[in-house]
């Protein structure tokens, strides 16, 4: 699958980025830009996400096969691979699957664990807005506020809203029906005793969050056997967006040493 991405900076070095589950590559163009500073940043849409393209089949191994094709596409001499949640997840599985790939991995607020958690709540009301009735993203916003008080994350959402101009309507980026389908799949992650990652590993997550606990860490280093981890303060799961300098100079701070 040939995903869109974004590219920012240049240099030897490469780091790839990938967004998690409605997420795009246009919400991390602020920390493109800053990391681009020393490298060439890639940052791409997943599968059924933003201007890729979409298809039924939603799982780790795909989204991994993606994103080795769009790597064997590139000519560096080193490749970090950065992924957000659901994109860390689809950078494990490719790290674990073909470590070949990549130098160094950095996953953010995430563990290859299987979560009881889903975005149901999320993506069941997106599906039931009336777009067509919509002239703006104003009338999308109050419509979806009933379902989605919070104003962050109504706003992370709406992200994905785009106009059609030949429908004349306003239409989901997101394969939305593929996403609510494959979501048993995407909080799940299965792992054998013999996967191992044997690469210097960046885990960063947020003080706020529960998703990398202490039972987590305890999976994490045993399949990713030289991993640092780095706690954020005043941070959940959306780290890069609520702590965004933290969380570079946590990440520069590791490339710098391990990169």
């Amino acid at each position: 699958m040939n995903l869109f991405s974004r590219t920012n900076g240049e240099g030897e070095n490469a780091l790839i980025i990938l967004p998690g589950l409605l997420g795009s590559s246009a919400n991390w163009q602020s920390i493109a830009k800053r990391m681009g500073q020393r490298r060439s940043v890639y940052t791409l849409d997943m599968r059924n996400h933003g201007q890729s393209p979409w298809s039924d089949s939603m799982n780790y191994d795909t989204m991994a096969d993606d994103v080795a094709e769009f790597i064997e596409s590139l000519d560096h001499t080193r490749i970090c691979l950065l992924g957000h949640s659901m994109g860390g997840k689809a950078a494990m599985r490719l790290a674990l699957k073909a470590p070949r790939h990549i130098d160094t991995l950095i996953a953010a607020d995430i563990a290859p664990v299987a979560y009881e958690h889903d975005f149901d709540d999320l993506i069941k009301p997106m599906l039931e807005l009336d777009l067509p009735a919509f002239s703006n993203r104003a009338d999308a916003d109050v419509a979806l506020k009933l379902s989605v008080p919070d104003p962050h994350i109504r706003a992370f959402l709406l992200h994905n809203l785009s106009y059609d101009k030949n429908s004349g309507a306003y239409v989901w980026r997101p394969n939305l029906e593929v996403l609510l389908k494959s979501m048993p799949v995407i909080t799940d992650f299965r792992l054998t005793d013999t996967e191992l990652f044997e690469k210097p590993a960046l885990f960063i997550h947020g003080a706020n969050s529960d998703y990398v606990t202490i039972s987590n860490k305890a999976v994490i280093t045993q399949h990713f056997t030289q991993t640092t981890f780095v706690e954020l303060e005043n941070a959940g799961h959306w780290l890069h967006a609520e702590q965004p300098a933290a969380f570079i100079k946590s990440c520069e701070s590791f490339l710098s040493h391990d990169y």
